[in-house]
């Protein structure tokens, strides 16, 4: 079985490692849409993004097509010779077990889309959100799947998640080493909400024991769940 993977990249130099890192023993090809322009707010100098992309090893496909499902339709056009394509984005990541467990359930899938539902971490990698997000982070499809609105299908889905096949999905979503402010004013969502109240509002205020709200004004509890020193250690 061949598998490839895709990761969209703009300026992630301090989250990207884990997962390149991560994926590395597992695909055959690693595919970075590496981006040259933002979804929204400013264009910001390049960071060493390209630079740890290349250290290891994986190809890059520098560009913009203005919309997050064309991107993700590079990446997965350029994988075309491939059975599965794992979609991670820079800051998204599975241990070495997870991913073996992962690749081995992809070959007794007979669709042609699995999602997760992601433990997404809170100010830092010790701390998530609780309980986990509802929503169905696709994280494989194959080849001939093409995105239709920013990480969505219009296929059938199988969902999948820790409780189900013990498989756990990380996302360094709200948190440090990230930089929170830049995500929140430039990426995709960023026309839904004013990022920078949100950032100096709620953001930069929080402390342990309070709620987290995201920027869409979801309220979170917050609990103490770290990520896994394998992952970790890939941050360095």
């Amino acid at each position: 079985m061949k598998i490839g993977a895709v990761t969209m990249a703009y300026n992630d130099e301090t989250v990207i490692k884990p997962t390149l890192r991560c994926l590395k023993p597992f695909v055959d090809t690693h595919v970075v849409i590496l981006a040259t322009d933002t979804f929204n707010g400013v264009v910001a100098p390049p960071d060493s993004t390209e630079q740890i992309c290349l250290a290891e090893g994986v190809d890059i496909i520098k560009g913009f097509w203005g919309e997050e499902a064309k991107h993700r339709n590079v990446g997965v056009s350029a994988l075309s010779d491939c059975d599965w394509v794992i979609h991670f984005d820079s800051d998204e990541s599975m241990t070495a077990e997870d991913l073996d467990k992962f690749i081995t359930l992809l070959g007794h899938i007979k669709g042609d889309a699995v999602g997760h539902r992601c433990k997404c971490y809170w100010s830092n990698p010790d701390f998530r959100l609780d309980p986990y997000p509802t929503h169905t982070t696709i994280i494989a499809t194959r080849p001939k799947t093409k995105y239709v609105v920013k990480r969505n299908l219009a296929c059938p889905i199988l969902p999948i998640s820790k409780e189900i096949c013990g498989i756990e999905m990380h996302h360094l979503a709200w948190c440090s080493p990230k930089d929170i402010l830049k995500k929140v004013t430039t990426y995709c969502h960023a026309n839904e909400f004013n990022g920078y109240k949100w950032y100096t509002d709620e953001y930069i205020n929080w402390e342990v024991g309070k709620k987290a709200i995201d920027p869409h004004g979801g309220v979170w509890d917050v609990v103490y769940d770290p990520l896994p020193d394998e992952l970790r250690r890939m941050l360095d």
